[in-house]
């Protein structure tokens, strides 16, 4: 199944148009604490081995977004969960980028705000997450992404470990915290994004 990827016209993309793949099917994981959300080439093939999988197809220019593929959901972390990826751009006032360091985590503040997961500049083109985080979640948790980039037309891949804890105190309601990867000024290719997210054993010791 083939076709042009929705466009939002409230949301960034085509570096100006956001486009979203939609969820179809989902599977359960065997590591409960683990989810791995996929991006993937066109021509790329999903082995869906060991653990749920969030898998997608997507080609993005800087002119069209089209896709094809099907999007299998894995099981969450039970505080933090991703619910929204598509292509974007950095916005005017650059987000504060997410420690990189396991000994001293991002504290989530009480209320959702956006955050760079590598430095980056305004207007560059972007990869942008959407993850909700529950109203009551597990106190001062230390859990850990690994996002993956893949641009161009021959794709390089650029890989960025974060590092985030809960809030001391629950924040009271749903929060949406935004995460932006900067993929570069100019004319951008996106060929594949992943994102894999692990709750840690304690605040500075991670898998």
């Amino acid at each position: 199944m083939s076709g042009d990827v929705p466009e939002d016209p409230g949301r960034p993309g085509d570096l100006s148009t956001g486009s979203q793949i939609p969820p179809r099917r989902s599977r359960s994981s065997r590591r409960p604490r683990r989810v791995w959300s996929v991006v993937a080439a066109l021509s790329a093939v999903a082995f869906l081995i060991g653990f749920g999988v969030a898998w997608a197809a997507i080609s993005v220019s800087p002119v069209t977004n089209r896709g094809v593929g099907n999007y299998v959901h894995g099981t969450r972390l039970t505080f933090w969960s991703q619910a929204a990826v598509w292509t974007s751009s950095i916005p005017s006032t650059v987000p504060a980028t997410l420690s990189t360091t396991v000994a001293t985590p991002t504290v989530l503040p009480a209320t959702g705000q956006a955050y760079g997961i590598n430095a980056g500049t305004a207007g560059d083109g972007a990869v942008q997450w959407n993850f909700s985080e529950v109203a009551a979640p597990p106190h001062n948790t230390e859990f850990e992404i690994l996002f993956t980039v893949a641009t161009g037309s021959t794709p390089t891949n650029t890989s960025v470990t974060v590092f985030l804890e809960t809030q001391a105190a629950n924040p009271g309601s749903v929060q949406t915290f935004v995460l932006y990867f900067d993929a570069g000024a100019g004319a951008v290719v996106f060929d594949k994004a992943t994102e894999l997210t692990e709750q840690c054993n304690a605040v500075g010791s991670c898998p």
